[in-house]
């Protein structure tokens, strides 16, 4: 069975973008707009483009 990676080989500027993300909010001359949302384990995902 191959081993999986332990929360502490992930980097701490992950868990600082998780905590607090830049760029969020509406994106300004926004395009196109997509949401996901997996409903196994409730996390959503939504992107601006412009």
């Amino acid at each position: 069975m191959p081993n999986s990676p332990s929360i502490d080989s992930v980097p701490d500027e992950l868990f600082d973008h998780i905590e607090s993300p830049f760029r969020r909010g509406v994106c300004p001359g926004l395009l196109i707009r997509g949401r996901v949302r997996n409903p196994l384990c409730g996390d959503e995902v939504e992107i601006e483009l412009r």
